[in-house]
């Protein structure tokens, strides 16, 4: 057999394990979107996660990790006291910014008011919520260096082609 053939073939064999683990990549980012997708629409992860970890953890290249935006925003609107403010201010506070048309706008409005009419150490100071802490929705998975999965074998085969290749090479040169 012709050792350029052998080279050939495990050059092909290379190329195709590379893109691969490119479709591998592509696989966990589309499932990792889904994840997303459903912590959006309020639907559970908890079935989408346990596909991503298992898809990263059977398939090369495909490190993902995943933030749940919309969990962790739902996490700090309900951690978020509703600032100690007297009942007449915050009253106060609600009819100043009705004009406001969303509630973000509103909610801006009304925490300016409280803000310039509360008292310092009065039980109409405003209080600033705890931070949430954004490690419970953040999921990191960590795919294995090599898998048994269709990248792992082209590449395996790629370069034990390109190592026999070079050991029948060294062996031709060195026999009389």
């Amino acid at each position: 057999m012709k050792l350029r053939y052998l080279l050939i073939a495990s050059g092909v064999c290379l190329v195709a394990g590379i893109f691969s683990i490119g479709q591998n990549v592509a696989g966990a980012q589309q499932l990792a979107a889904n994840v997303v997708a459903q912590d959006s629409a309020g639907q559970s992860t908890t079935a989408s996660l346990k596909t991503l970890s298992n898809y990263v953890g059977t398939h090369m290249g495909a490190s993902q990790t995943v933030f749940l935006e919309t969990s962790y925003t739902k996490a700090q609107a309900t951690s978020s006291v509703a600032p100690e403010t007297s009942g007449q201010v915050y009253h106060d506070a609600q009819t100043a910014c009705v004009s406001h048309t969303t509630a973000v706008n509103q909610a801006d409005c009304v925490q300016s008011y409280l803000a310039s009419h509360a008292t310092p150490g009065s039980s109409t100071a405003i209080t600033q919520p705890a931070a949430v802490n954004k490690t419970p929705y953040t999921y990191t998975y960590q795919s294995p260096r090599w898998t048994p999965d269709l990248a792992g074998i082209l590449l395996l085969m790629g370069l034990l082609g390109l190592a026999g290749t070079g050991v029948i090479a060294v062996a031709r040169r060195l026999k009389p």
